[in-house]
């Protein structure tokens, strides 16, 4: 009976938990600033554009997958002054940046992209002040393996 159940319910090859990672240490840089207070980041890619493709003869609508269709990349922030500042200079210098995102086991995420919103999100009683920065990406997002 043992020998049936690990066959139903554990995979071949065995899964082991410490092969995934968790979002603590997770660090993001923009230019030569680390944004140590950030809690959120936007995603690394986004889905392709469907592309109406049906011609009149069809009955169902044909779609065709187009460009990665993306908004521009945010990071959520508890306000602070350091981060506030450094990245309103950024916004202000409207210049290309390079962006990492380092996962806890070293493994990177690249970018480049102009920093075009820094601002403060809304505010509520008995809540901590938070800032979203928004940068408009120059490419795709480069993926460099860890240790």
């Amino acid at each position: 009976m043992n020998k049936f159940f690990s066959h139903l319910y554990f995979t071949d090859p065995t899964l082991d938990v410490e092969d995934v990672l968790t979002s603590v240490g997770v660090s993001v840089a923009i230019g030569s600033h680390t944004v140590l207070w950030a809690y959120s980041l936007g995603a690394f890619g986004g889905d392709l554009e469907q592309l109406d493709a049906t011609p009149l003869i069809s009955k169902v609508k044909i779609n065709k997958s187009g460009l990665e269709d993306r908004e521009a990349w945010t990071v959520e922030y508890y306000h602070n002054d350091d981060d506030y500042a450094a990245l309103a200079a950024l916004k202000t210098a409207g210049t290309s940046q390079t962006i990492t995102v380092t996962l806890p086991d070293g493994a990177t995420f690249t970018n480049s992209g102009v920093v075009t919103g820094n601002y403060m999100t809304d505010v509520a009683v008995n809540s901590m002040l938070a800032d979203k920065v928004t940068v408009d990406l120059s490419g795709e997002w480069a993926y460099t393996p860890g240790t």
